[in-house]
């Protein structure tokens, strides 16, 4: 009696619990895996426009490299992101990994900052729209035990993928790292981790 109750309100029939809203809802690892190349892509801007003004690199060998780079900026971040691929820290992760990279593209562009006009939009594009539709999308509800083992897979086969590019691009990334080194501070966002050992550094420094 209970259970005919439950189906024949509004609040069981509604887009959230029904079965078909519930087939319909995105399944996080999509989700995790669309913010990623997000990140490697659009993110990355101020990496892609260096690498297309790096001396000495035709434009054949842009696209090349720039694949391999998009693949091992994907890869990783999509290693990183499915450690908190859980049903409550899912949407807060991609969201806080989409600001840093906002912010950090906005350093790496050598842009004023997020109170310029130029930083203002690089920050609506690359992360207040994408968490304005981040916060409207519905995510499929995982069993812990299987959400556990898609975290497991997802980081194994994203580490194992960007190990596989990475062994196959390192002379030419090595290469170019050696000819372009300040590409290496213009990657979104893991560039960010270096401002802020930079940043504890010069803390140090003046504390001394």
């Amino acid at each position: 009696m209970t259970l005919k109750l439950f189906r024949s309100t509004e609040f069981a029939q509604s887009r959230n619990f029904s079965p078909v809203g519930e087939r319909r809802a995105l399944h996080p690892v999509w989700l995790i895996l669309l913010a990623a190349f997000w990140i490697a892509v659009p993110g990355n801007w101020a990496l892609w426009n260096s690498l297309s003004h790096t001396p000495g690199i035709g434009i054949a060998m842009v696209a090349w490299i720039g694949l391999r780079l998009v693949l091992l900026l994907g890869f990783a971040s999509a290693a990183l992101l499915s450690l908190l691929m859980w049903r409550w820290t899912t949407k807060l992760a991609i969201g806080v990994a989409l600001l840093v990279t906002a912010l950090a593209s906005i350093t790496a562009g050598n842009l004023p900052g997020p109170t310029s006009w130029q930083g203002l939009l690089c920050l609506v594009i690359l992360a207040l729209l994408p968490c304005i539709w981040l916060w409207r999308a519905r995510l499929r509800r995982v069993p812990v035990a299987r959400n556990l083992l898609q975290v497991a897979l997802v980081f194994v086969a994203a580490v194992g993928l960007f190990a596989l590019v990475l062994a196959f691009s390192f002379k030419d990334l090595a290469r170019l790292s050696d000819q372009a080194p300040g590409l290496r501070s213009q990657v979104s966002p893991f560039s960010a981790l270096g401002s802020v050992r930079a940043l504890e550094q010069v803390l140090l420094r003046r504390q001394q």
